[in-house]
């Protein structure tokens, strides 16, 4: 099976994992609602994966990948913290895989492979760097 590399991009900055819900209360309407426990620092990491994933893409001549074309990521976490310690990796998974819907490709059902791991890192070097292959 051939691959293709669509995304290959650096992003810099303590990778923000996309996991547990926190419930609250509208309080203007009342509703009941559910909320990302990371809130605001998950909402700039992602739009920080998907802008220089969009510029990558842009320098290679690239699209948003049509639904139905099977991907890979290649996904390499460098966190502050020990390898074992908290994020879990499979939350640093997800926040990437929602970052690029809809930027890189269509739908994450797409994505049939990960390789992705977390890694301690040296001084000032926290960010994760993040690939996209189709494959044929």
């Amino acid at each position: 099976m051939g691959r293709r590399l669509v995304v290959d991009v650096w992003v810099p900055g303590n990778p923000v994992p996309q996991g547990s819900m926190t419930p609250y209360i509208n309080k203007t309407t009342g509703r009941p609602g559910a909320r990302h426990k990371a809130g605001k620092r998950l909402e700039a990491w992602r739009n920080d994966i998907g802008w220089r994933s969009l510029e990558a893409m842009m320098k290679r001549g690239e699209r948003e990948i049509a639904g139905g074309v099977p991907l890979e990521l290649g996904l390499v976490f460098l966190c502050k913290s020990e390898a074992t310690d908290p994020p879990d990796l499979d939350k640093l998974v997800r926040g990437v895989k929602d970052a690029l819907t809809g930027v890189v490709y269509k739908d994450d059902a797409q994505v049939v492979s990960i390789n992705a791991e977390k890694r301690r890192a040296n001084a000032g070097t926290v960010g994760a760097q993040i690939q996209v292959l189709v494959l044929a």
